[in-house]
């Protein structure tokens, strides 16, 4: 769990949408920042004062001012401990598999401590149904079916629609697979 310093600043994941995630990883490639992997709960610098947030898995915390647009970031007002880890976004992204037949259907996450299966759990998504390696890690399934595991270090999916939602799993696999101290 990682501390945070007031001043530090915050972009949380409605900020990331919004910007996009792969703007949001060129500007904060090669900085050391907090990657958000579970949700937290933050003190930020509001319009009117003082605000308590709840932080998303895949927000970021940054000890230096990142130069994004107007109003699409927060800084803090005081120390908070938040559950993350240190990363540098050095890791690898996430492989997408496609093939076999396509369900569309609700994804449950069935591993709840990783941030990815956080990202897609609840979401009603479209993925194919393909095998998968048999030394993988299931982050969440849909309709029983592993729809985004681990093999490794490294993270694999069969969700075939939602870019946004891709784009949000490839910035947070990046983020992830570089963390320290998780």
């Amino acid at each position: 769990m990682p501390r945070v310093e007031a001043g530090w600043t915050v972009i949380d994941l409605p900020s990331i949408t919004r910007v996009g995630p792969r703007r949001v990883l060129s500007i904060i490639q090669g900085a050391e920042v907090v990657l958000v992997t579970r949700p937290s709960i933050a003190t930020v610098r509001g319009p009117r004062g003082p605000l308590t947030v709840a932080l998303s898995p895949s927000s970021i915390i940054s000890p230096e001012p990142l130069e994004l647009p107007d109003g699409q970031s927060w800084a803090l007002t005081r120390p908070e401990w938040v559950e993350g880890c240190w990363s540098t976004g050095g890791g690898e992204g996430v492989r997408t598999r496609s093939g076999g037949d396509v369900i569309e259907d609700r994804v449950l996450a069935i591993n709840y401590n990783d941030p990815l299966g956080l990202l897609v759990n609840g979401e009603v998504l479209r993925a194919s149904i393909s095998s998968i390696p048999e030394d993988s890690i299931p982050i969440a399934v849909a309709r029983g079916n592993s729809v985004l595991w681990r093999v490794g270090g490294t993270y694999e999916t069969s969700i075939a629609d939602g870019t946004l939602l891709l784009d949000l799993l490839d910035f947070t696999a990046i983020l992830y697979t570089d963390c320290r101290g998780r």
